[in-house]
């Protein structure tokens, strides 16, 4: 699973880098939370993108760690990705 944060370098110089530092935490903290919820692991971070894995091992078979893959796109969607919106303008 791939996360960027949209629009991120425009908005870090609108607000300035204390509260960008704030924002990326959050984002970091619902990803990871999110990830969690789905078995899944972060593999790397740079900058504002996360890249989350779900290693085949972890589960019976590939569907398995398919799915999870799946639920934690949704769970992003859904949960993580609003708070993000909330706070700011970033999508």
């Amino acid at each position: 699973v791939y996360t960027d944060l949209r629009r991120s370098t425009a908005t870090s110089a609108r607000i300035g880098p204390r509260e960008f530092a704030e924002l990326r935490a959050t984002y970091r903290t619902e990803v990871a939370r999110a990830l969690r919820r789905a078995n899944g692991f972060i593999l790397e971070e740079k900058g504002d993108e996360i890249v989350g894995v779900f290693p085949p091992g972890f589960f019976r078979s590939r569907r398995d760690y398919l799915l999870a893959a799946a639920r934690c796109a949704s769970i992003i969607a859904t949960s993580a990705a609003p708070r993000v919106r909330a706070a700011t303008d970033l999508q």
